[in-house]
C-alpha cells in the first residue's frame, strides 16, 4: 500500500507545528541552565547583588506536572528586589505585596531565598544565566519559575 505524499507530509509536519506553538530555547534546558550557572563562582553576597533590581516573570516549567506548566500563568508579575532587603511583588504596575528577603544557603552548594511573607514563585534553588534568574524547585517535585531582568 502506497501512502499519498500529502498524508506523509502532514504526519511529518505535525511534530514541528507543536514546537512552533511552544518553542523551547535550548539555553533554558536543565542541563544548559546548570552549565551556564556553574560557569561562575557564586557566594551569598554576589547572589544578593545580582538579584537587586526588577525582574519580569517569563514562564513556569513543571517537570513532574507538565500540565501545570505554562507561559501565561503569572504574566504581568514583576519582582523588585531592593537593597534594604524588601521585595515588592507587582502586577500590572500595582504593588500586591511587600516582603522581607535574604539569601540563605540551599542544597548542593547553591543558594535560596528566605522570604517573609512567602512568595510561591521564589521557592527552590537560585540559578542565574545571562539576564535571567530561575527559582528551581523541580528537584523537589515543584515547578521552576523563570524571570528576566527588566531593561
Amino acid at each position: 500500500m502506497k501512502t499519498k505524499p500529502s498524508v506523509l507530509n502532514a504526519l511529518l509536519l505535525l511534530p514541528l507545528l507543536g514546537l512552533a506553538c511552544h518553542p523551547e530555547d535550548p539555553r533554558w534546558s536543565p542541563d544548559e541552565l546548570w552549565a551556564c550557572h556553574q560557569a561562575h563562582s557564586w557566594d551569598a553576597l554576589q547572589t544578593r547583588h545580582t538579584l537587586l533590581g526588577e525582574w519580569i516573570w517569563e514562564q513556569r516549567r513543571c517537570v513532574w506536572h507538565p500540565k501545570e506548566a505554562n507561559r501565561e500563568a503569572f504574566g504581568g508579575l514583576h519582582l523588585v528586589f531592593k537593597a534594604d532587603s524588601t521585595l515588592e511583588v507587582q502586577e500590572n504596575g500595582q504593588v500586591l505585596q511587600v516582603s522581607r528577603w535574604q539569601v540563605v544557603p540551599g542544597d548542593a552548594g547553591l543558594f535560596a531565598l528566605q522570604v517573609d511573607p512567602a512568595i510561591a514563585q521564589l521557592s527552590g534553588r537560585i540559578l542565574f544565566c545571562e539576564d535571567r534568574v530561575v527559582f528551581q524547585d523541580s528537584y523537589r517535585d515543584g515547578c521552576d519559575h523563570y524571570f528576566k531582568r527588566k531593561e
